[in-house]
Parts: C-alpha cells; structure tokens; sequence
C-alpha cells in the first residue's frame, strides 16, 4: 500500500455546515409536518432564508461558526496525532472508510466501476456503415 492509499484510508473531520444548512435542516422538520413534500420544504426554506434579515440569520451564523471551530480543531488533531477525537468520543482510526462505490444486489456488479461506463452515446437503432 503506498502512502497516498494510506492518506485515503484515513478518516478526515467532516467540512462545516453552512448557515443555511443548520437553518434548511431545523425549518424543513416543521414545514415537512405542515404536509409538504420535501422539494417544497425545500424550496420554501430558500425564499425563506433569503428573506430573512442579518439578525435573524445571527443564531445559524453563530452555529456555522461554532461548526468551523470543531472542524479546524479537528485538523490540527490530525496534524499533532494522526488522528482526531469523533462525536461519539472514540479516536477517527477506531473505525474504517466506508468504501463509496455502490454494488447492486442482484447482479453483484460494481455500478460505479469504469468497466460499466459506455464509451459514447448510446444509440437507438443500428449504427450507421461505413
């Protein structure tokens, strides 16, 4: 395995969320119980934030910064250690990169793996002869 394979393996501190995702996540919970679906929810959430004033935006900024303070405290515990102390108090080399590739069930094959991509565009009909 040579280092940069190491680098990947390692579990990094996730990115901070934004304002408005700390907004989106708390208003969709209460206009999803209005009877909404989630891309309502959604798109009212962003008329929603772009309606608000810098006061009422203050407490999601504050929460974002709150947010950015973990994550570059994180880093630096990576940086010193090698590792940084998760949310459930257990060290990042505790656990294991969950790999991202999907794989289907029923055929056992990798859907995201190069093999399965198409060379160009598929075609309807035969192609044309030369």
């Amino acid at each position: 395995m040579a280092a940069a394979d190491a680098e990947e393996d390692i579990i990094k501190p996730t990115r901070p969320l934004s304002a408005y995702i700390f907004f989106s996540t708390e208003r969709t919970k209460e206009i999803k119980a209005t009877g909404k679906t989630q891309i309502e929810a959604m798109r009212q959430c962003g008329v929603e934030w772009n309606a608000l004033t810098e006061e009422q935006k203050a407490p999601f900024l504050a929460k974002n910064k709150e947010d950015e303070k973990r994550y570059l405290a994180q880093q630096q515990e990576v940086k010193d250690k090698g590792y940084f102390i998760m949310k459930d108090g257990t060290k990042s080399t505790d656990h294991t990169l969950q790999s991202s590739t999907r794989k289907r069930k029923s055929a056992g094959v990798v859907v995201n793996s190069p093999a399965n991509k198409t060379k160009g565009p598929l075609t309807a009909g035969k192609a044309k002869a030369k």
